[in-house]
């Protein structure tokens, strides 16, 4: 007789899902992104190649003069958590 035991794994830690703000989208020319603490932005294109990355930001960012038009994953992390938001480009 074999006993098999499964126990599950709690040690994974993983960032909680956040909300923020990321406004006007689609966009022309800036991008802005709200938030209520401390925190990090991350664009990406499409073939997920990394185009922006800001940090230390509180408060309010702005950005997209410097992207080209197209669709964009803005990836905003904090300290509690991170969340994700696909923005356009005009």
């Amino acid at each position: 007789t074999i006993f098999v035991t499964f126990d599950p794994c709690n040690a994974v830690e993983e960032n909680a899902p956040i909300s923020f703000s990321a406004f006007p989208n689609p966009f022309n020319s800036n991008l802005v992104v709200k938030m209520n603490s401390v925190f990090e932005i991350y664009v990406y294109d499409i073939s997920g190649r990394l185009i922006i990355h800001r940090k230390n930001l509180f408060s309010e960012s702005q950005f997209g003069d410097e992207l080209s038009a197209g669709t964009y994953l803005l990836r905003v992390k904090t300290a509690q958590g991170e969340g994700t938001s696909m923005i356009v480009k005009e």
